[in-house]
């Protein structure tokens, strides 16, 4: 009789092991998905001596909805990243909020300037982001919850980088090289 308890015992456990396991899959394959892509700038668009927003695109690819929580992009100039990133205060505008499973939007990022919206660019650095001298880059985080968010948000990190001559002059951005420490999920 003991033997059998034995094995009924251990059967239980296999069996609660199995049963944990295919909770987590459910939860991992239901929840939201959030991505952020820096798409262009405003209406403004990029040239010297003007200000600049920063579009990204927040889709939620997942199968439940997603509260967008904080919303954090910073414009950054220079021939390469710094060792730590240094993030600007949550700063979107119409960013945060909810977001249906499957649903994308455009949210228009800053860094205050003097009380004003926008980030000003003058004829120095624009001419050397567009010559290849200097890179613009964007980096931030995407904070957000979902249904199945029960002891605290996710967190996406992204970076990318402006390249002036694609696409017809019009520019694009591309992935950040050898940004390891920016772009992240947690």
């Amino acid at each position: 009789m003991l033997h059998w308890t034995r094995v009924v015992g251990v059967f239980t456990a296999v069996l609660a092991v199995v049963g944990l396991i295919q909770a987590w899959a459910f939860v991992e394959s239901e929840r939201a998905f959030v991505m952020v892509a820096v798409t262009g700038f405003g209406p403004n668009g990029f040239a010297a001596n003007k200000k600049f927003d920063i579009v990204l695109t927040v889709q939620n690819g997942g199968r439940s909805p997603a509260f967008i929580t904080a919303v954090s992009a910073r414009p950054y100039i220079g021939n390469s990243l710094p060792d730590v990133p240094v993030y600007a205060r949550p700063n979107g505008r119409n960013g945060t909020g909810a977001m249906p499973a499957g649903g994308a939007r455009s949210v228009s990022i800053w860094e205050p300037a003097k009380g004003n919206a926008g980030v000003w660019i003058d004829d120095y650095n624009y001419e050397l982001i567009n010559s290849g001298a200097a890179f613009l880059y964007v980096f931030g985080f995407l904070t957000y919850k979902d249904d199945f968010s029960i002891v605290g948000q996710r967190t996406v990190g992204f970076c990318q980088v402006y390249d002036p001559k694609n696409t017809r002059g019009l520019g694009t951005f591309a992935d950040c090289p050898d940004a390891d420490k920016y772009i992240f999920m947690r």
